[in-house]
This record gives structure tokens, sequence and C-alpha cells, in this order.
């Protein structure tokens, strides 16, 4: 018999706020885009030196597009600053009960309700060579379409966390050797 009431977890939430990081990775492209076509003519190639790159530049462009792009390049590190920021993963203790698991963490927690909870997807990778890459994912999906990604810290503790999850009747439990899905969870936190 397995005492869920006594075993927690390390683990590292990926928190981001969905809209926030949809917008801030959407601005960081466009900037990036605008500042790569609008400095595109000072690279050099097979065909012009650098210095006519230059003198294009500084005869032919306008002073406001000239301030725009080079104001474009700290802005863009700016927003891609804040867009990692945002995305940054979080220390918290995973925990499990008979009726909901439940993460904590410094000034955050969340539970779900087992009966909430669809599937639980673990992910074990392994290298080229069929070694363990000794990274340890659990994709937690409710039956609303959300998900949460969680790693794992201790490695050797993955098959302790298996066995908990098998507990759970009614929750759904896949394990996977390979990468597969981790990229498709928006992470609700």
């Amino acid at each position: 018999m397995i005492n869920l009431s006594t075993d927690t977890f390390e683990v590292y939430v990926f928190k981001r706020i969905p809209y926030l990081t949809t917008i801030l990775a959407a601005i960081s492209i466009l900037i990036f885009v605008f500042v790569y076509l609008g400095l595109a003519p000072l690279m050099s190639s097979k065909n012009h030196s650098d210095e006519i790159g230059i003198l294009y530049f500084m005869t032919f462009y306008p002073d406001k597009l000239k301030v725009a792009l080079f104001m474009g390049i700290p802005t863009l590190i700016l927003f891609w600053f804040l867009y990692v920021r945002v995305r940054i993963k979080r220390d918290a203790v995973l925990t499990f009960d008979t009726d909901k698991i439940e993460l904590r963490g410094k000034g955050w927690s969340r539970s779900f309700p087992v009966n909430k909870v669809r599937y639980i997807d673990c992910y074990d990778p392994y290298n080229g060579e069929g070694y363990p890459k000794e990274k340890f994912t659990l994709a937690l999906r409710t039956w609303s379409g959300k998900g949460t990604l969680i790693n794992l810290k201790n490695y050797s503790q993955a098959t302790r966390l298996i066995d908990i999850l098998n507990v759970y009747e009614e929750i759904k439990l896949e394990v996977f050797t390979d990468n597969r899905g981790q990229s498709k969870t928006n992470d609700e936190l």
C-alpha cells in the first residue's frame, strides 16, 4: 500500500501567462524582422563592399528610420528578456492526496482535484546512445484541455512517482521515452 500523504517531490513548474507570452513573442519577432530587413543593406556581400552599404544607409535612409532601427536593437533585447523572464521555471513541491494533486511554490499554490485530471503523460527521454538524459517531465492535463508541465528535480525519484501515479485509477497514465508532445502543452500557471 502506498501512503500518498507522506510523499513529496521537489519539482520545477513552467509558469507563464498565456496571452502575455504570446504578445511578447510576437512583438519580439516583429522587431527582429524590422531590424533585420532595415539593416540588410549594411551587410556585406561578394558584389559590394561594406563602404557601399554604409553609404547607401547614410544617403538614402531617412533620419527617423535610422533612429528607429538603432533603437530597435535595445528594444529587441528588452522584449526578449521580458519574454524569457515571463516563461521562467519556478521551484515547487508536488504532493499527492487521495482526492487531489497539489503543487506549492513560493507565493503560489495550485490544486488539481483527481476527478478533474484527464490524463498524465510522463516523458523520460533517452539520448542517441540509449542512455537516459535524466530529465523526467510530467504533462498533467485537465478535462478542460489545460495542461501543466512539471519537471522532476531529482531523477532518481521517477520510479517512485510513477508508482504513486498508478494508484489513481481514474487518471490515464502514459510513459514515453522521447520528447513527443512536450512543446504542445499550454501551461496555465
